[in-house]
């Protein structure tokens, strides 16, 4: 907002301060021309001009511009994560609510910073610097449960990145988050899952239909509701042999195994972000006692997850059979396992 005095003048405004400005110059220049001298009693002179003008300029009248609030140091975004998943990357962070307009306006989006580095030497200087504008809304960028969703997809397999994100305010940008490093891309592979209903019986003291609290792998205790539940099942899978040292001097080999994440989603609408386990799986079962329903009709899949945290590619999804009650297939068979 601008206040003081605008003239109607094309391509321009013309301040009181201007005008004020130009009369204290024509009173020295006639002064220079015609050097002052005393008035004569009851008469008129040019000096007592400049001092009414210098009077006015001290009271702080003129053409004048609100200042404008310098914020800086805006927080970043807390919770930055990044891991593989299929053939790129997922980069998550908690999505931070917008602030108060007085301070620095309506949260707008997102800027994401992705640097490339060599494969192998993070210390060296970045190949390519990437910046990617995201706005609320945006197709890619997925908020859920609170957090912030992309997807990435590196142009090459060998190389470190380095993701940073800050936030877009109204009146700014936050600081950049501590970068976080995905380095590389594994080849892990798809699994394989299949699904049935089981009918447990109630557990003893425990009403029909409610979902008792969790157990230690993240699933309630088998039996304890009594109805029908899904039940998914995998085989285990062979990520790598790792050599061991067994009490500090014989070395020994030992099989490191995926871990697994499990997904859900109504049929016919996207995977989720979020997969049903707070953790990756080390167990080959799951029983669903949220979904006691075959309606909506709901999809499930799997992903093998590397000792990085990367995920594979979904296995082919499973719905459940119709109508509850089947019994429990045998899980996928041997042929699953990498030959040994």
């Amino acid at each position: 907002p601008r206040t003081g005095f605008e003239s109607g003048f094309p391509g321009g405004r013309f301040s009181f301060l201007t005008l004020i400005s130009s009369a204290t110059l024509a009173g020295v220049v006639q002064n220079m021309i015609h050097p002052w001298e005393p008035p004569p009693v009851g008469g008129g002179g040019a000096g007592w001009r400049l001092v009414v003008v210098w009077a006015v300029l001290a009271a702080g009248c003129g053409y004048k511009t609100a200042p404008i609030p310098q914020i800086v140091d805006f927080p970043p975004p807390a919770g930055m994560k990044v891991h593989q998943q299929e053939e790129g990357a997922l980069v998550s962070w908690k999505a931070v609510d917008s602030p108060p307009q007085d301070e620095k306006g309506a949260l707008e989006g997102f800027l994401l910073r992705v640097d490339q580095f060599p494969f192998g030497c993070v210390k060296c200087p970045p190949v390519a610097v990437e910046r990617i504008p995201l706005g609320v809304g945006q197709a890619g960028l997925v908020v859920e449960g609170g957090e912030a969703y992309y997807p990435y997809k590196p142009q090459t397999r060998r190389a470190y990145w380095a993701f940073r994100v800050a936030a877009r305010y109204g009146r700014g940008v936050s600081d950049f988050t501590p970068p976080v490093f995905l380095k590389g891309l594994n080849d892990i592979p798809a699994h394989q899952l299949a699904a049935a209903w089981e009918s447990a019986p109630p557990a003893p003291g425990s009403p029909r239909g409610t979902t008792p609290a969790t157990g230690a792998t993240g699933q309630p205790p088998r039996g304890a509701n009594g109805l029908n539940t899904p039940r998914l099942v995998w085989e285990p899978r062979r990520e790598q042999v790792v050599k061991v040292y067994h009490q500090g001097q014989v070395v020994m080999e030992r099989d490191r195994f995926y871990r697994f994440n499990l997904y859900k989603r109504q049929a016919g609408r996207p995977w989720p972000m979020v997969p049903l386990n707070e953790q990756p799986l080390e167990v080959y079962q799951w029983n669903d006692y949220t979904q006691t329903q075959t309606v909506p009709a709901v999809e499930y899949t799997l992903r093998l997850v590397d000792q990085f945290g990367g995920e594979g590619p979904p296995a082919p999804a499973v719905s459940l059979p119709s109508p509850p009650g089947n019994s429990l297939p045998p899980p996928p068979g041997d042929s699953l396992l990498p030959p040994e």
